[in-house]
């Protein structure tokens, strides 16, 4: 496979059709630190480090 595949890629950065969603100020995460999110494979969250 070539390329992204956008169903399983998730990015908080501008989208040509949504805009930004600003998800760093929304759960209160500093983007100059960054942080890693564990998905299940029904995008349930099961897990959030920030450091």
């Amino acid at each position: 496979m070539k390329g992204w595949n956008y169903e399983k890629t998730f990015v908080d950065d501008i989208s040509y059709h949504e805009g930004h969603w600003k998800l760093y100020e929304t759960f209160g995460i500093d983007p100059e630190k960054g942080s890693l999110v564990v998905l299940g494979l029904d995008q349930y969250v099961s897990y959030v480090m920030r450091w």
